[in-house]
């Protein structure tokens, strides 16, 4: 499956990522890629 972080290669080096719900938005690939590359919500709380 790969590594999480790769979809950040997806997104322009300016990219963005806003979610509808909330007032979430990461901005640039390398943010991106640490967002992703992250722990999951789920493991966040174990």
């Amino acid at each position: 499956m790969g590594e999480p972080a790769s979809v950040a290669d997806l997104f322009t080096e300016d990219g963005i990522r806003e979610w509808p719900d909330g007032d979430r938005r990461i901005e640039g690939r390398e943010a991106l890629r640490a967002y992703f590359g992250g722990p999951t919500p789920v493991d966040a709380h174990r």
